[in-house]
């Protein structure tokens, strides 16, 4: 992850202060993201300042899976988006209320997408199919988004990292059923739908760390081959006797 930043002017890279960005994210569209609580707003955020706003949360998300949050810092950032330090508190109100706003937006985009995916299907297993390959594109596509998102949700505190929290809890719950329903399907209800899915939910953080736009497999391929592993293993796997033990051993 080493490397210098590069300037953007326009593109995509993908407490109290805190409540007050809760409150604001819950008031928002589901297609629309947040807009912060700045220090300094002169009226109703316009449709240039939102544009930005979005200008500065790439750059930032690029310095946040760069360098991590801690080892990034607002001057730097600023300086990338070209501009003063002191105005990107027209946008923001301080670093952790920007990092709130990368992670409500790239769970804002997955969840959005996971539902997109589900549309339409009922049969358990291919509603789970599209579901693997909507999480793995996401971690891909929008790969410091996601990333930042895994390793630095850590960092949040207060009111920002309850609301994370919750989003995140909300996917988590929406893949369990996901893996239960397809597990009933396959004939194989007694099995751990919370491990499965937690497993599965693993291989997009995997994908946010090691996948490289130049590197030997496109996107597609990438998700096409771990979207066959992921379900074939769901849909095929038996129950070890191993687990079978714990089980009857914990009942």
């Amino acid at each position: 992850m080493a490397g210098g930043t590069r300037k953007l002017k326009n593109g995509r890279y993908g407490k109290q202060a805190g409540a007050v960005a809760v409150q604001a994210a819950t008031q928002v569209s589901t297609n629309a993201s947040p807009v912060g609580s700045p220090k300094r707003r002169m009226g109703p955020p316009s449709d240039a300042h939102r544009e930005r706003l979005e200008q500065i949360k790439d750059i930032a998300a690029h310095h946040f899976y760069q360098y991590g949050y801690s080892g990034s810092d607002l001057r730097r950032i600023a300086a990338d988006a070209n501009t003063h330090v002191t105005t990107l508190y027209n946008y923001i109100s301080g670093k952790e209320e920007l990092l709130y706003l990368i992670l409500f937006d790239g769970l804002q985009e997955i969840t959005s997408a996971l539902a997109t995916s589900l549309d339409g299907l009922t049969d358990p297993v291919e509603r789970l199919r599209a579901a693997v390959r909507s999480h793995i594109g996401h971690h891909a596509h929008r790969q410091q988004v996601a990333w930042t998102g895994h390793v630095e949700f850590r960092s949040l505190t207060g009111a920002y990292h309850d609301e994370i929290r919750r989003m995140r809890k909300d996917y988590e719950s929406s893949w369990i059923e996901l893996v239960s329903d397809c597990l009933r399907s396959a004939g194989k209800p007694t099995t751990d739908a919370r491990i499965l899915a937690l497993g599965l939910l693993a291989i997009g953080q995997g994908v946010s760390h090691w996948y490289r736009p130049d590197g030997r497999a496109s996107v597609d391929a990438i998700v096409a081959t771990l979207t066959d592993m992921a379900v074939d293993g769901v849909v095929g796997h038996g129950e070890s006797e191993t687990y079978a033990r714990e089980l009857e051993r914990s009942s």
